[in-house]
C-alpha cells in the first residue's frame, strides 16, 4: 500500500514536470509569434504612412497644378469608393432579406438601382 502510494506520488510529480515543460516550450513559442506579429505590424505602419505620405502629395501637386481640386476629389470618392460599397451592402441586404442568389440580381451602375 505504501509502496503504491510513492508509485502514484512519483508519477503525479512526473506528471506536472512534464506538463509544465510542455507550457515552457508553449510560451517560448508564442513569444515568438507574438515578436513576429509586432514586427509585422510595425511594417505595415510604415507602409500606411508612406502611402499616406504619397497620396498627400499627390494631391497637392495636382492641386497645384490645377488639373484637381478638393470637389473633384470629394466627388470621385462617392463615385468610385463609397456608390459601391452602398450598392453591395444593399445587393448583400436583399439577398439576406429574400434569399435569393446573389447570381439573380443584377445591378444597374449607370441608375445605381439594383433589381
Amino acid at each position: 500500500m505504501v509502496v503504491l502510494a510513492i508509485v502514484s506520488g512519483a508519477s503525479l510529480a512526473l506528471a506536472l514536470i512534464v506538463r509544465e515543460i510542455q507550457f515552457a516550450r508553449d510560451r517560448l513559442g508564442r513569444r515568438a509569434q507574438m515578436s513576429e506579429l509586432n514586427a509585422n505590424i510595425e511594417k505595415l505602419r510604415s507602409q500606411l504612412r508612406r502611402s499616406q505620405e504619397d497620396v498627400y502629395v499627390l494631391q497637392s501637386l495636382l492641386s497645384e497644378r490645377n488639373i484637381l481640386d478638393e470637389g473633384e476629389i470629394a466627388r470621385g470618392r462617392v463615385r468610385l469608393i463609397e456608390n459601391p460599397k452602398r450598392l453591395a451592402a444593399e445587393k448583400d441586404a436583399i439577398v439576406r432579406h429574400l434569399g435569393v442568389s446573389p447570381t439573380q440580381l443584377v445591378v444597374d451602375e449607370n441608375v445605381d438601382k439594383i433589381h
